[in-house]
């Protein structure tokens, strides 16, 4: 008992005499008169110039505590970049007698942040120039060692009314964190921190974020390792669309401070679509790699970037776009990215490959598509039929005069890809096995070589796009086989007007930078087939026979039953049973100079040439109608017709025959007939059976000369008998 009563009045007197030396230091010393050596002491220790305007003041009850108001750090001579109204800090008095600091609350009221780049690229919080960070950096590693601080504890701190702004005045960028409370509860090693929080952050543009966090954090002794977990954001986003849009992170993850690497877990969850995804960072505080596993899930593509006021254009399919999944794995560091598309389903199209970017100082992008199936008429505004106005036509053309090749961008764009798609469905038109190779350096963009299969036949070519020079130069090759014309014209005219398969290969070249310059200046040339053709909706061969018709009517005493002579049935439509034509670009004209094919009524040779820009045309054609050759004054004669238009005209008044050729060639051969008429008759009155006025001059001839004969004859047997008398 004796022993106990001693103990206790042991501990007594002590708290007596800790309490009356609490007492004396806070009556006795001032702390106001060390505000000049404190001040010594972090511009020692940091390079910082620290300003306390406000009284220092100890505190008794209901803590020990110390606060001060109206303090301010600066660079030396220099304005202050921080200020701050009130600071309070309240210590538990027990702790201190075991050699620890536990506070019981740390208090930071209106701290202001205020940090500018000046238009030189100057900022106002870099160390002074007095003291180099290398030597600050190595005093305070002394100070660390050296000194044996007792391990720290605080049961809460809170900030209020903390403004932190960044200026950039170069780049005219702004930016302001708002943080309106942040409060962390039983803060120490080892200790899991409670951390609540209310931000907000704006721009020059006035996009603003209010977020809320809301988690758990936990550091070791060694301050190696930070833990997070159920670290929740949720934040509004303002000023991007009409209306706010929320956004919730959830965050669980490990930083290793030792190793200098992050693994962490996030789901992203924007209006009603969630992102998953997984990362691991090497690395972390010098050159930092990446590595993340990405995935999403029945993500309504319409609905979202509707709800974030993205505006889709209408398209064919009002269910194009409705769902989206992905999984994919990125791998990035502060130099390049690379993502892998494992697998995108978009609708019905299934997509895999990669993408990256090498030197984000001066990218290079790189990629690998392979595509499934797509039916890109699914995603395509539905077609709006055309005015045929002045107004229209004048709006077109101004349209075509923009630029057409982004030729800035392509001097600057370094690209290497290949995209492969199975089926693509475009305008109706199934196409296979497309794979285009695609290339972009120091301006010259090549699509070499692009090729598919469509309208059962094959496409293969080149296209080199040159942007070095001030105007842009465009190489094409392009070779077609066996395609169907039919099929290959049928979106772009409201009837059919031609069909058959055809084959053509080209090669042009063209300068300038709008559609109308580049098709009015190109070169070059083209071979064209087509085999078994038709011409739907005209018959060239009718044209002819029609004009015949009307005209054979005033020769009806020289060609009597002509109507025996013209072709008795004749389609509608021109066949057309093997065309080869070689054909030249030029002046934005495709001129066809002679070519020749073969129809059901005969042969037909043509010229001319198709305006590529107006789509007109203008074409002189020979018909032969074999039909005809049966009269020998009509055999092998060439019917000329004309045919000119646009595609945009009635097709019944393409073509029109040469009624006044068709005039003199009918009076020549009439003129032939007349001969041989004269010439029969004359040959009744002599008893020659003749057909023409050359059978006649024969018949004469011989007739003539058989008489000659037998005059000589004659003449020979009576000079006979005479020299026998003799």
């Amino acid at each position: 008992m004796t022993i106990i009563k001693k103990v206790v009045t042991i501990m007594v007197v002590l708290v007596i005499v800790l309490v009356a030396l609490v007492a004396a230091l806070l009556l006795l010393v001032n702390p106001n008169d060390y505000k000049d050596e404190i001040s010594k002491l972090v511009e020692d220790a940091s390079g910082y110039e620290l300003a306390l305007q406000g009284d220092l003041q100890w505190s008794l009850y209901p803590v020990l505590g110390f606060q001060t108001e109206n303090l301010s750090v600066a660079v030396k001579d220099s304005a202050p970049f921080l200020s701050l109204q009130q600071a309070k800090l309240g210590l538990e008095l027990m702790p201190l007698l075991r050699k620890q600091v536990k506070a019981d609350s740390l208090y930071l009221n209106g701290m202001e942040l205020n940090l500018v780049v000046d238009k030189d690229g100057n900022n106002n919080w870099a160390m002074t120039k007095d003291k180099p960070k290398s030597k600050i950096k190595s005093e305070l590693t002394q100070v660390d060692t050296e000194t044996n601080l007792p391990s720290l504890q605080i049961n809460g701190i809170e900030l209020v009314s903390i403004h932190i702004l960044y200026r950039d005045v170069a780049a005219q960028v702004e930016h302001s964190l708002q943080v309106h409370s942040l409060a962390l509860e039983n803060v120490g090693l080892q200790q899991t921190v409670s951390l609540m929080a209310e931000l907000e952050w704006k721009d020059q543009a006035q996009h603003q974020v209010q977020a809320s966090i809301k988690g758990n954090l936990k550091v070791d002794e060694q301050l190696s390792q930070l833990e997070f977990n159920d670290l929740a954001i949720n934040s509004t986003a303002s000023g991007f669309t009409q209306n706010p849009t929320t956004a919730l992170l959830d965050l669980n993850g490990l930083a290793n401070l030792t190793q200098d690497t992050l693994n962490a877990q996030a789901n992203l969850t924007v209006l009603d679509t969630k992102l998953h995804s997984t990362w691991q960072v090497t690395a972390l505080s010098n050159n930092p790699k990446v590595m993340a596993d990405l995935s999403a899930k029945n993500v309504a593509v319409k609905k979202l970037l509707s709800d974030l006021e993205i505006a889709l254009p209408e398209t064919n399919n009002p269910n194009a776009f409705a769902n989206l999944n992905l999984t994919a794995k990125v791998q990035a560091d502060v130099n390049s990215a690379e993502v892998f598309i494992n697998s995108v389903q978009l609708d019905q199209t299934k997509i895999n490959g990669q993408f990256s970017v090498r030197d984000f100082a001066k990218p290079v992008y790189g990629f690998e598509v392979n595509v499934d199936q797509i039916n890109v008429d699914d995603y395509l505004p539905p077609a709006v039929a055309e005015e045929n106005t002045p107004a229209a036509k004048e709006g077109s053309s101004s349209h075509q005069q923009q630029e057409l090749i982004p030729v800035e961008l392509l001097r600057s764009l370094e690209v290497d890809g290949k995209a492969s798609i199975r089926q693509l469905t475009y305008q109706e038109m199934l196409i296979e096995d497309t794979t285009v190779i695609i290339k972009s350096h120091n301006g010259v963009f090549t699509i070499a070589p692009f090729s598919a299969k469509l309208l059962q036949g094959s496409v293969k070519g080149e296209v080199t796009v040159n942007a070095q020079a001030a105007e842009p130069t465009v190489q094409t090759t392009l070779d077609i086989k066996d395609i169907e014309l039919a099929e290959l014209t049928k979106p772009y005219m409201q009837q059919q007007l031609v069909s058959g398969k055809t084959s053509f290969a080209l090669n042009s070249h063209a300068q300038g930078n709008d559609v109308e310059t580049l098709i009015n200046e190109a070169i070059g040339k083209m071979n064209l087939e087509v085999l078994q053709g038709v011409l739907h909706g005209i018959n060239l061969n009718q044209i002819v026979v029609d004009a015949l018709h009307e005209q054979l009517g005033s020769f009806d005493k020289v060609f009597p039953g002509y109507q025996s002579y013209l072709p008795k049935e004749v389609k509608e439509d021109t066949d057309i049973s093997q065309l080869f034509a070689n054909a030249k670009i030029e002046n934005g004209k495709l001129i066809m100079p002679q070519f020749k094919f073969a129809s059901d009524s005969g042969d037909i040779q043509a010229k001319g040439d198709v305006h590529l820009m107006s789509q007109g045309f203008d074409y002189q054609f020979d018909v032969h109608l074999s039909e005809l050759d049966r009269n020998k004054y009509l055999k092998n004669t060439a019917w000329p017709l004309r045919c000119k238009g646009s595609l945009d005209s009635p097709v019944a008044e393409w073509c029109k025959p040469n009624t006044k050729q068709i005039k003199r060639i009918l009076s020549d051969a009439a003129k032939l007939a007349l001969k041989d008429k004269s010439a029969k008759e004359l040959g009744d009155q002599v008893g020659l059976d003749v057909e023409s006025r050359e059978q006649l001059d024969d018949e004469v001839d011989a007739k003539l000369k058989q008489e000659e004969e037998r005059a000589k004859r004659k003449l020979q047997e009576k000079l006979n008998k005479w020299l026998k008398r003799k």
